[in-house]
């Protein structure tokens, strides 16, 4: 089976066969699934081929998680399929009264907000991609 990692805080948890993973066939191949804690069923399942991959991310939209999810991804397996550089950024973003602290940043007009160590590190943290704009970079010195 497939061998999967997970880092929880400081502690890194043991690499384990994950005997859950579904195995690639032809519908399943390239696909991105992310599932709530045991859940048989995605919340979230992406066709990663294609050259669509940030058309797909974008219509996804950002969701709130609880605190256990599993993501599953089944590469391509023919030479033929083409799967685009894949990078799956999951950041820890805070609501409400927390986000008027300095240590905030607020990503537009949405009542989410980010820390403010994440601002332009050239990762789009923010669901529109505020924290990477010009306007919040302009401060910023190298």
């Amino acid at each position: 089976g497939r061998k999967w990692s997970a880092r929880t805080g400081a502690a890194a948890q043991d690499t384990a066969a994950e005997p859950s993973a579904p195995l690639a066939n032809a519908t399943d191949a390239c696909k991105l699934l992310i599932f709530i804690g045991d859940s048989k069923m995605p919340i979230w399942r992406l066709n990663l081929c294609g050259g669509n991959a940030a058309a797909v991310a974008a219509r996804a939209g950002t969701k709130l998680l609880p605190p256990k999810i599993r993501i599953v991804w089944n590469p391509p397996t023919s030479p033929y399929q083409h799967t685009e550089k894949l990078r799956l950024v999951v950041t820890a973003v805070n609501s409400g009264s927390v986000c008027s602290n300095d240590s905030q940043f607020i990503c537009g007009v949405t009542s989410l907000c980010i820390s403010s160590y994440l601002v332009c590190d050239g990762v789009r943290h923010c669901p529109g991609g505020e924290d990477e704009d010009t306007s919040a970079c302009a401060h910023r010195r190298d």
